[in-house]
């Protein structure tokens, strides 16, 4: 007897057991948001640290600071059941930085995209929804400056900024991103070169002190959902070239700073010569396949002073990007 009353009451015990399991719900792992980071080609940038950087200190400095715009959205194939264009409007954004193992002979392509809090200073992690729904991604850069309203992006511009636009990217619990979110830059780039003709003219023009690309809108806009950047004003302004310093001319071409631009058949540009003053001329991309110039695209014009009161231009579209002018 004593037997039987002990098998009966493991197996009481085992029902009960096999009850509680069956009633009580099975949550699943949490799993972070990670994601990888690319520059496109056929132009590539070097990751320079932004303006009074001041990041965590497990986070270099090289790295861009972006921001990525996140939508959730149930859907059963996110290939082809994608949030609508209006759906962006509501997106929330998140602060990351993006950047790869540092700079050097090769410039950083990709890397990891780490999330951070709102001031960049420790890292957050960020947590795919339980219930199986969909995050969509989008991923901007710069993030600092830009005003954000009715799915749009405004940018002040000046002509230093690479204004960079990621492919869309998503991913849910059960599927996490895998596919790098693709920046493409979405200015044009002119790197100016200058040179002179000879001796006599180097003598005739003294020290280059200023170079300006006139007439360009100050502020720009960025349809978050189609990725179409365009000018958003009637106010004209004058973009100085970045990574200038004033220096003579020689005989041998120097590249003497670059400007971010929108794509354009024709620039009017501004040389500020230390003995002739002011000379006025027109950049013109005429000849295919330079008409009209390219966003994500770099050309060179180089300036060309000759002892005859004369610059002569030439234009040609550059293979490779450096925004720092140690890698040109």
């Amino acid at each position: 007897m004593k037997t039987q009353l002990v098998t009966y009451r493991f197996f009481a015990i085992l029902a009960l057991l096999l009850l509680c399991g069956c009633n009580k719900e099975t949550s699943k792992p949490e799993v972070e948001v990670v994601m990888e980071g690319a520059i496109g080609l056929p132009t590539r940038a070097s990751i320079d640290p932004p303006a009074g950087h001041t990041g965590p200190t497990h986070i270099p400095p090289y790295q861009l600071s972006i921001g990525v715009a996140m939508v959730s959205h149930v859907t059963s194939n996110p290939l082809t059941i994608q949030p609508s264009n209006t759906a962006w409007n509501g997106a929330d954004w998140e602060r990351a930085y993006f950047g790869g193992p540092g700079l050097g002979a090769n410039p950083v392509t990709n890397g990891e995209i780490k999330f951070t809090n709102n001031t960049g200073t420790s890292v957050k992690r960020m947590l795919y929804n339980e219930d199986g729904s969909y995050f969509f991604f989008k991923a901007i850069h710069p993030y600092e400056g830009a005003t954000f309203q009715n799915g749009i992006l405004y940018y002040p511009i000046d002509g230093s900024q690479d204004i960079m636009m990621a492919n869309m990217g998503w991913g849910n619990v059960d599927n996490p991103v895998v596919t790098p979110l693709v920046f493409k830059h979405l200015l044009t780039k002119l790197n100016f070169v200058l040179v002179a003709e000879n001796n006599d003219a180097i003598g005739q023009y003294g020290t280059i002190d200023a170079i300006e690309v006139l007439d360009q809108p100050n502020q720009a806009k960025l349809q978050v959902a189609t990725g179409e950047l365009t000018p958003n004003s009637t106010n004209s302004t004058r973009y100085s070239a970045t990574n200038f310093s004033t220096g003579g001319l020689s005989t041998t071409p120097v590249q003497m700073g670059y400007v971010m631009v929108f794509p354009g058949v024709k620039y009017s540009v501004r040389v500020h010569t230390e003995l002739r003053l002011a000379f006025y001329v027109d950049v013109t991309f005429s000849s295919p396949p330079l008409t009209p110039t390219l966003p994500g695209r770099a050309y060179n014009v180089t300036l060309k002073f000759m002892s005859a009161d004369e610059i002569f231009i030439l234009t040609e579209e550059v293979d490779e990007w450096w925004l720092d002018s140690t890698f040109d």
